[in-house]
This record gives C-alpha cells, structure tokens and sequence, in this order.
C-alpha cells in the first residue's frame, strides 16, 4: 500500500511539473505546428514520422506528459527494491529507456492508426 500511495504521488508532481513548467515555455506556439521545440517532441516526430500539420500539438503534449508521468515513477519506484548502488544505476537507466520508448511506440501506433504520418 506504501509503494501504490508512492507512486501516485510521484505521478502528481511529475505530471504537474511536465504540464505547467516543462511546456510552459512552449505555449505560445501551439498554433505554430513547423516549431517542434521539446527533445521529446522531437525525437517522436522523427521516430514515428509524424505529419505536424495534422497533428494537435497540444494533445501531442499532453500524450508525453502523461507518458513520462508513468514511467519515471514506474523507474524510480523499481530501483527502491534493489540494494547495490550499482545495480541501482543500472536497473533504473534501462527501465528509463526502456519504458521511455515502449510509451513512444504506443504514441506512434496511436497516431498511425488515425493517418497522421508523413508518407514515405
């Protein structure tokens, strides 16, 4: 019970912080869909080849925020239960990883199925 009150607490901040500093600074250019700013928003543009034309910019946002918001606590959370600080570093940088593009290649498969990709 612990963990569970953990993690949803973790979720809280993390979202909060993700949706009202994180892209805070990005809000002013929603209506623009050529500005891709954020690493993350980048990096799934070109993983998935994303058409930002067709794209709502601030729903994309919101799908990574709440990506990130499940799989840093997910990651932090898991890396409590081992003991070697070794281990620690090591479990924790392949959950980040791991987590981080299996919730991309949700997004991605997401926006396939609705044809907002570029065709190649």
């Amino acid at each position: 019970m612990e963990y569970v009150i953990q993690f949803i607490l973790f979720f809280i901040i993390i979202f909060l912080y993700y949706y009202f500093i994180a892209t805070k600074r990005f809000k002013a250019k929603y209506s623009d869909k050529e500005k891709v700013n954020l690493p993350e928003v980048k990096l799934l543009v070109r993983m998935a080849n994303l058409d930002m034309k067709k794209v709502n910019y601030k729903k994309l946002l919101k799908q990574i925020t709440f990506m990130f918001s499940i799989v840093l606590p997910i990651t932090v959370l898991t890396t409590f239960f081992v003991k070697s600080i070794f281990l620690k570093i090591l479990v924790g940088f392949v959950l980040l990883i791991g987590l981080t593009y299996f919730g991309f290649y949700i997004i991605r498969v997401y926006y396939k199925k609705r044809g907002m990709v570029k065709d190649v």
